[in-house]
């Protein structure tokens, strides 16, 4: 008997936040409606991805196109109103099973002048030095080994203020986001706020960070969203600290610890350190090395270091070759990847090897656990328009 293939298809976003959809849809037609042609910047690009992975666990091939229309136009007394909408569309197919998926990927307003910035809506809101590992990895899941940096956003309200000398001020507000984002171990619960906010200033040859965020975890949805830990939710507080500076190399370093009311599960802390430096053999030869450390509260294996080196190297105009190797003492696991990448103007093409273990345990965020376990290979094209 013939396997039996499993369809799936999913439409999300517009179904939980349709009227926020819809209302800035409509915002973004009258600000185009509103004000002369003359004094304002229309316009359509998108993105179209293939890859084809072929792995000891698993076989996959799948499409991704993400069209945006940007918006943006002039307003009196120095001030500039922009809007963008796009979409991720994507499908992909195993021996096992065919997967859709068509979401809003952003959706947002923004007022802006010199020193100040408002923006509303589906957005990604990211900040600190780390590369690799990312102790601030709040709101998003960008896989360092993505050339394409793919991350779903969240629904929220920034301002952001900078100042004369160079120092910043965001605050921000979430709502509507009940998935896991970032490092987060317990979903939000969505209908309830989160807030936060994050003061960032030049300090001499660098630039220093302090962030602060409040929100709710929904115990109802559990343990990585999928194991309850009892009804309503818990309070929770996150703090981090951030610094980059000049050296002759590149230094940085990130902290964040979370703290919050269950026993159980009563909170993180976290610790990154990198450098990079460019080399001046040949085209320019670019390293970057990071390591970090988390202790999780509760949990039997808590604690673990990870360790990332990268490698970058363009042999001529069009091409770029890199290698990235991952750590793990605790289990004494190493992760490879390898890639070639040639760009154009429009097109990208790129040719990935990998070689790691058959259990991924080196963070949220990091590729498919199946399809990048054991030894493989990926080919990608990219075309941008």
């Amino acid at each position: 008997m013939a396997p039996m293939i499993r369809r799936d298809f999913r439409l999300e976003s517009f179904r939980i936040n349709r009227p926020a959809v819809q209302s800035l849809l409509l915002a973004c037609s009258v600000l185009i409606s509103r004000h002369p042609l003359a004094a304002q910047n229309l316009v359509f690009q998108g993105q179209a991805s293939a890859w084809m992975t072929a792995g000891e666990s698993r076989h996959q091939a799948g499409i991704r196109y993400m069209p945006a229309l940007f918006a943006e136009c002039l307003l009196p007394d120095k001030w500039t109103a922009a809007a963008e909408f796009s979409l991720n569309a994507a499908g992909s197919a195993t021996r096992e099973a065919c997967e859709g998926r068509l979401k809003a990927y952003r959706c947002w307003m923004r007022a802006a002048r010199t020193r100040f910035e408002f923006r509303a809506g589906l957005q990604n809101i990211g900040f600190g030095p780390s590369v690799m590992f990312r102790p601030l990895m709040w709101f998003d899941r960008i896989d360092p080994t993505d050339p394409l940096r793919v991350t779903d956003g969240v629904w929220a309200l920034l301002a952001r203020y900078t100042s004369p000398g160079n120092s910043s001020l965001w605050i921000w507000a979430l709502a509507g986001n009940g998935e896991l984002k970032g490092w987060e171990s317990i979903p939000s619960d969505p209908s309830l706020p989160e807030w936060g906010g994050r003061f960032q200033m030049s300090v001499p040859r660098g630039e220093a960070g302090l962030s602060l965020h409040r929100r709710r975890a929904d115990l109802e949805k559990g343990l990585l969203g999928a194991l309850p830990l009892g009804s309503g939710t818990a309070a929770e507080t996150r703090g981090g600290l951030d610094i980059r500076f000049d050296a002759g190399i590149g230094l940085w370093g990130e902290a964040a610890w979370t703290r919050r009311e269950l026993e159980l599960l009563p909170g993180e802390r976290m610790f990154g350190a990198g450098m990079d430096y460019t080399a001046g053999l040949g085209n320019g030869l670019y390293a970057l090395a990071e390591y970090f450390h988390m202790d999780v509260s509760g949990l039997p294996e808590g604690s673990f270091s990870l360790y990332a080196l990268l490698v970058r190297y363009p042999p001529g105009l069009l091409d770029e070759v890199s290698g990235i190797l991952f750590h793990d003492p605790l289990h004494g696991a190493w992760y490879r990847f390898i890639r070639w990448q040639r760009n154009f103007d429009r097109w990208s093409f790129l040719i990935t090897g990998f070689f790691n273990p058959e259990a991924m345990r080196i963070g949220p965020g990091f590729g498919n656990e199946n399809l990048y376990s054991g030894k493989g290979i990926e080919v990608m094209a990219v075309w941008n328009h």
